[in-house]
């Protein structure tokens, strides 16, 4: 199951069991937590909770690492900022033969 509404000419695909294996060859120490995915109206990026305290985020556009580095930098700014707890990057990984678009792990 993918849970994706193809709504942007050159959308990105994303099975549930393709999440889960990039979640785990990115942290290895997340392998056995349960990953599911977020149901949202959004049609940016694909989300999958990734046990109780981390997030996955695909961007459903090819999107390049810079960009996502970029990101990664503002919600740290943000959360050194903020009064209540803010979400911050784990890690960035870049766009390899499985999914075409860099991505994000945060907390």
């Amino acid at each position: 199951m993918t849970g994706d509404t193809l709504m942007h000419d050159g959308q990105l695909v994303l099975e549930d069991r393709l999440a889960v294996a990039l979640i785990s060859a990115a942290l290895p120490e997340t392998a056995g937590m349960p990953v599911r995915r977020l149901p949202s109206p959004g049609t940016v990026n694909a989300l999958f909770r990734i046990g109780d305290s981390l997030v996955a985020r695909f961007p459903l556009m090819p999107t390049p690492l810079a960009e996502v580095r970029e990101e990664a930098e503002r919600m740290a700014e943000f959360a050194e900022v903020s009064p209540v707890p803010a979400p911050r990057s784990v890690r960035v990984l870049d766009a390899g033969r499985e999914y075409a678009s860099a991505w994000m792990i945060a907390s």
